[in-house]
This record gives C-alpha cells, sequence and structure tokens, in this order.
C-alpha cells in the first residue's frame, strides 16, 4: 500500500470518529437544549396572552369610552377660558371671545377622553396588572381620531422581561366644526348689542328663529334657554335669577322671585341639586332657604328676609344667554342612544346708551332733582350747569354717581331760578345719549 492509500484510510477514520463523538457530545446537548426550549415557549406564550388580554382590555376600554367622551365634550362647551355661566361655558364673555379652535378641540376631546377611560383603566383586575392612568398629553387628535401613547409600556413580567404597548386608536365620525355657530353667534351680537332688557332677550330669541330656519337645511336646531335634565333645568333657572340679581348694580333690593326646589342646597357660592352644581355671584348669607322668604341682595352678599319692608326689585342688567346646538348625530352610552349637543353661552356686547332722565325742580328752588334712569347698568350721571336762556357746554360737568336702588330719588343743589340743568346717563360701557345723539362719553 502506498502512502496515499494510508492517509487516505486514516482520514476516513479520523472522519468517523469525530461523526461519532459530534453525535454523542451534540446530541445530548441537544436533548437538554430542548427541553429549555419547551420550557420557555410556555412561558413565552403565557407572556404573550397575559399581554394580549391587557391590551384587548385598554381597546375596548377606548372603545367603549368613545361615545360618552364626545358626549361630554359637547356638553361642556369646549372647555373653554371664558369663564361659567350656570351650568354652561362661555364662548365670548364681555372683554374675550373663546371660540372653538383647532388648540381647544384637541385639548377638550382629549381631556374629555382621559377622564372617561382612566376608570375603566383603573378597574383592571386580571394578573395582578396595574394599568397606567391616561392623560390629555398621552393623546393625540388628529383627522377626527384619538390615538394614544403612553410614554410607558407595559411590563407584564420583569424576568424574563416581557412588555407591551398599552397604545390605541379610536375614530370619530364627526366633524369638529363650529366654524358656523360661530358666525351665528357673531350676528346675534350685532343684531341685538343695541339693545338691553327685555328688549334685548326678545331680538336674541327672534334671531335664534332665524337661525333655525337656516340650519334646517343641516338638520341642526337651537334651543335657546339651554337644554338638559330636570335637575339641571330646575338649578339652572334658580341659579339665573339668583345671578341676574348678584350681577345687579342696585343693593338695599329684592331679587326677582325664582321657582326653588327645596332641595337644592346652596353652600357658599355653589348651588346644588343632585348630580349638577351652579357658580353662583355672590355669596349666600343665609344657613338655608326658607318657604316664603324674600332673597335680599346687599352689597358683597346676599341675605334672607322673611319679614319686614318689600324693597324695591333688583334690576337685571343680564346680557348672557345659554343655547343648546342639537345635532344630528347620536352616540351611544351603555344601552342608550343619546342625542349630541353642543352647548354653550355667549355675552352680547353693549352698545346701548341708557334711557334719559326727567328733570324736575326742588320745591324751595335751591335744588333739582330726578328718579333713575329706567337702564339698570348706570354707573354715574353728568350734570351740564347753565345760566338759563343759553345753551349747555359739554366740555364741562359735574358727576353724580349712581343710586343705590330704583327707589331712590338723586338731587344736584343749585338755584333754580338762575340755572337750568342736563343730566345724562352713562353706563359702565361709557354709552351715553347727549341731544338725542348716542356717543362714547368715556
Amino acid at each position: 500500500m502506498n502512502k496515499k492509500g494510508v492517509l487516505s484510510i486514516f482520514l476516513a477514520v479520523m472522519t468517523t470518529f469525530i461523526i461519532i463523538y459530534a453525535f454523542i457530545v451534540l446530541g445530548n446537548t441537544g436533548k437538554i437544549n430542548d427541553r429549555i426550549v419547551g420550557m420557555d415557549a410556555i412561558k413565552l406564550g403565557e407572556l404573550y396572552q397575559i399581554g394580549e388580554d391587557a391590551r384587548s382590555y385598554i381597546d375596548n376600554a377606548a372603545h367603549y369610552s368613545k361615545g360618552p367622551a364626545l358626549y361630554l365634550f359637547e356638553k361642556n362647551g369646549l372647555f373653554p377660558e371664558c369663564g361659567e355661566m350656570e351650568t354652561y361655558f362661555l364662548w365670548k364673555n364681555k372683554t374675550h371671545e373663546c371660540y372653538p379652535d383647532e388648540n381647544s378641540i384637541s385639548f377638550g376631546i382629549r381631556s374629555a377622553f382621559a377622564s372617561i377611560i382612566n376608570p375603566y383603566l383603573e378597574n383592571y383586575l386580571l394578573y395582578d396588572i396595574t394599568l397606567d392612568y391616561v392623560t390629555p398629553a398621552d393623546l393625540k387628535f388628529k383627522d377626527s381620531a384619538i390615538m394614544g401613547y403612553p410614554f410607558d409600556s407595559l411590563v407584564v413580567n420583569n424576568d424574563p422581561f416581557y412588555s407591551v404597548s398599552q397604545g390605541f386608536s379610536v375614530d370619530y365620525d364627526y366633524p369638529f366644526d363650529y366654524g358656523e355657530i360661530q358666525n351665528h353667534v357673531m350676528q346675534i351680537n350685532d343684531q341685538c348689542k343695541d339693545k338691553e332688557g327685555m328688549a334685548l332677550k326678545n331680538c336674541v330669541d327672534s334671531e335664534i328663529n332665524k337661525v333655525n330656519i337656516f340650519e334646517s337645511r343641516r338638520s341642526r336646531e337651537w334651543i335657546f334657554g339651554g337644554c338638559g335634565s330636570t335637575d339641571e333645568a330646575m338649578l339652572n333657572a334658580f341659579a339665573e335669577k339668583y345671578n341676574d340679581c348678584a350681577s345687579s348694580h342696585d343693593y338695599k333690593c329684592d331679587c326677582p322671585s325664582a321657582a326653588y326646589d327645596p332641595r337644592i342646597n346652596i353652600q357658599g357660592q355653589v348651588a346644588v341639586l343632585g348630580n349638577e352644581s351652579s357658580l353662583l355671584g355672590l355669596p349666600f348669607n343665609a344657613g338655608a332657604m326658607l318657604p316664603g322668604a324674600r332673597l335680599v341682595k346687599q352689597k358683597n352678599f346676599i341675605d334672607l328676609a322673611v319679614s319686614g319692608a318689600v324693597n324695591p326689585i333688583c334690576r337685571s342688567d343680564r346680557r348672557m344667554f345659554r343655547v343648546c346646538v342639537k345635532q344630528p348625530f347620536r352616540v351611544r352610552i351603555g344601552n342608550e342612544r343619546k342625542q349630541l349637543m353642543t352647548r354653550f353661552a355667549f355675552y352680547v356686547d353693549d352698545g346701548f346708551a341708557p334711557e334719559p332722565v326727567v328733570v324736575s325742580e326742588r320745591n324751595d328752588k335751591k335744588a333739582f332733582e330726578w328718579l333713575p334712569s329706567g337702564s339698570a347698568d348706570v354707573e354715574e350721571y353728568r350734570v351740564f350747569v347753565y345760566k338759563k336762556g343759553l345753551v349747555p357746554d359739554y366740555s364741562t360737568y359735574d358727576i353724580v354717581l349712581r343710586e343705590t336702588n330704583s327707589d331712590e330719588k338723586l338731587s344736584f343743589m343749585k338755584d333754580t331760578t338762575i340755572y337750568d340743568i342736563e343730566v345724562v346717563a352713562v353706563d359702565f360701557d361709557g354709552n351715553c345719549m347727549i341731544s338725542g345723539k348716542k356717543q362714547k362719553c368715556k
């Protein structure tokens, strides 16, 4: 046998030996790995199922929160920054406009959604896992959809480590368009700003009737005075009268009577009835309402009177109005499908010059006197003095401050045999009427 044959036999023997060795050693090792991999697969499957159960719960919670969040969002008037009137948020107050825009809509719906979904997340009871609360910052609103992007993943297990995303997404088939409503409010303001009192209320009512003729093609309806449950309507009716009195510039006067439900509980400056509450313009100084008692406005609070002389009625200067816009959409809340109502209140600008006063001479001829203007929002009276037979100089005047209430007679000391006077009422916005012409006096 030559050297080449010997080498071939040697290589064959060594190859066989290596294969046998590898089969024995690595085969035993493979059996051990099969056992470990099998156990890991089972554990991984369990963790996967736990994670999927949590994710499924989050998705369902988001789905069930969708309708109630939109309902709450519309009810709370898009969470504007212009304050509240009774149980309604203002889209326009005396000094600012808070009409819905991209930012306020996004923040409003995200805030509403977070408040609805969090109780669901809190009540997750499987596998001793706690789901994280959602904040508005964890949510994104875009293209009528809410997407959840919680900062932290949900840790299902630490050893081995396994986590899942807590994200979710829900789509709203809803326009979120309030531009037409804003245009209507601006139109009402322009048409009615030169009126006050009952004439102002009638003007707003008339303009809303015109709006409803226009909106009928969209199946939307404006409801003047608001909407809501029986308790809320009762609370708003009481709070409106109370706040009309609280905002009156009169004092030592009786508040207009209001339908009062004995279930209404007044705590400081908050009235509560059932699950509804309303801010009040002044604190209530009495412990509780009494049947047949009168509300009496003082300078800084409202008191209760069960006897004594009746005071003049406090004159209202209300220029804010509640509205509900019935949308052509319903949302599912539990087993019900509820009508969507866009609720808000707005302020009508004051462009009305106060009613003039009638001046007379006092019997002793030493002073002029007059009864208060019929307008409720007079701040002061400007008195222009001139000698009889001449015309007033409107560049110089004296000031008499407004009356305590409508019963008070005002006077200005001057010899009525030598002088005449012209008295001009000026309201808190500077509106006045001089020589029959409306103008700004300040």
